[in-house]
Parts: structure tokens; sequence; C-alpha cells
């Protein structure tokens, strides 16, 4: 069951929002679009890098060496996602302490 919020005249505003406000203000929103993207090439680069490395120190071939690439970067991809939730989260959080 929902909580309702109570004005101090006794009138119910609806139900409570614990969630924050999503919006973010416009110098939140480049800070955080922009170390998303900073974190995102270093992420996939690093992952592109792990996978060439791998399958060059294991002298797998060319085939083994771009499945590799392609794997570690999906993984660093997925860190990114990981990252910009989170990231996103926060920020919206620190507009309204």
């Amino acid at each position: 069951m929902a909580e309702s919020a109570v004005s101090p005249s006794g009138q119910s505003n609806g139900p409570i929002n614990n969630r924050p406000n999503s919006k973010l203000g416009l110098r939140s929103l480049v800070t955080v679009v922009s170390t998303i993207i900073l974190v995102a090439t270093e992420f996939i680069a690093l992952g592109v890098a792990a996978g060439w490395a791998v399958a060059g120190l294991l002298e797998l071939g060319n085939a083994f060496e771009y499945v590799l690439m392609t794997a570690f970067g999906l993984i660093g991809l997925w860190a990114t996602v990981r990252f910009a939730r989170g990231a996103w989260r926060l920020e919206a959080e620190h507009q309204h302490t």
C-alpha cells in the first residue's frame, strides 16, 4: 500500500515518490555525457587491445584474434552501460540534495 503525503492543512498530496526526479541541469548533463564518452572509449579500447594481445601471445591466428577482440570489446561495452547507468543515477540524486 502506498503512503500519501499530507499537507499541513490535512489534505492528501498523493502517493510519496521516493525516486528523485531524473531531470538534470545543463551543466550536469554535459558532465555526465562527457564522462560516459571518456569511459566508453577507455573500456572498449581496453577490451579490443586485450583481445588482440591474448590472441597474439597464444598465436591463435587472425580469425580467433577478431573473435577475442569482439568478445572483449562487448565486455567493455557492457561495463560502459553499467557505468553510465550508475553515473546518471548518482548525478540525478546529487541534483536533489
